[in-house]
């Protein structure tokens, strides 16, 4: 599928800081696609150098094909965004606030703001200011304001950051239907790994200003590993039992309760046993795959032996 934003290369410096190292990504029209990554790895800097909030050291970004360029409005008309906290008037209702913003941008289509509150789930004819939404709604509302002109890409930084499992639910369904329905392409960013695993097509992880994977979430999947997990009374006396028992055995000590590992065969019942004859007890065993979470800690080496 063609790509209806292509990264190629991008940098950028602030004075002696490399925000982003020579960043290069593709993303495909259609899709959600994620940035992954910690709280300062760049995921920001990318979306902001994208809508032309910070400009780039050096590198190339294109929409559509076409290079970019930043005083060119109508290249602009196509993306719609939320970057940071929703910010709107707050003694102003949901209604009212996009009123404002669809005068200011020129949106002249009947019913837009009707259709865009519905999308997300809000009663266009509330009273209700916006000094008096939850951040649920207003995650929301920030979303509507982002739809309001029917731009064909989306790109929001944290939309379900600070939101309670609720919240965060209902945000994820709008985004799902707002690509499967109504074909909006998404880049999101998020630090959320268990949330980004369920919604994203396409992934890319980033540290430290560089990419250090681009992929699809159905070939990462893939690759997950199975794993068996022991939680233990000892965990640094069963790390040396093992080591002491085994040449050879990929494993990881996850924090002082847990061992996991990985690979499934039968050696799962002789481990236990082998544990329990050292004197250390076993509380529970359980089989199952790697996450997101656990994929990503590999990749940066957050976990070693």
């Amino acid at each position: 599928m063609e790509s209806i934003i292509e990264i190629k290369g991008l940098t950028k410096e602030y004075s002696s800081f490399l925000a982003l190292d020579n960043i290069s990504l593709k993303i495909k029209g259609g899709k959600i696609y994620g940035l992954l990554g910690r709280n300062g790895a760049g995921k920001t800097t990318i979306m902001k150098s994208i809508l032309g909030l910070t400009f780039p050291t050096k590198g190339e970004i294109y929409i559509k094909g076409s290079l970019i360029d930043y005083k060119d409005k109508d290249q602009f008309s196509i993306i719609g965004s939320m970057i940071d906290t929703p910010a709107f008037y707050s003694n102003l209702s949901a209604r009212e606030n996009l009123e404002l913003f669809a005068l200011i941008r020129g949106v002249t289509e009947k019913n837009a703001i009707e259709k865009s509150l519905d999308l997300v789930g809000l009663d266009s004819n509330s009273n209700k200011i916006f000094a008096s939404f939850s951040m649920g709604m207003k995650q929301r509302l920030g979303i509507a304001n982002a739809i309001l002109h029917e731009p064909e890409v989306l790109i929001l930084d944290e939309p379900t950051n600070g939101l309670d499992p609720i919240g965060i639910v209902e945000v994820r369904n709008i985004l799902i239907d707002l690509c499967k329905n109504y074909n909006k392409t998404i880049l999101i960013s998020s630090h959320i790994l268990s949330e980004i695993e369920k919604i994203v097509d396409d992934i890319a992880f980033i540290e430290r200003g560089k990419v250090l994977e681009e992929s699809s979430m159905e070939d990462i999947k893939n690759r997950y590993e199975k794993y068996t997990s022991y939680i233990v009374s000892d965990v640094n006396n069963s790390a040396r039992v093992l080591e002491e028992s085994y040449k050879s055995l990929n494993y990881i000590v996850i924090d002082n309760q847990e061992i996991r590992v990985f690979g499934l065969d039968d050696r799962t019942n002789r481990i236990n046993k082998l544990l329990i004859n050292n004197g250390i007890d076993v509380f529970q065993i359980t089989t199952q795959n790697e996450s997101l979470e656990d994929y990503f800690k590999k990749l940066t080496g957050g976990d070693k032996n």
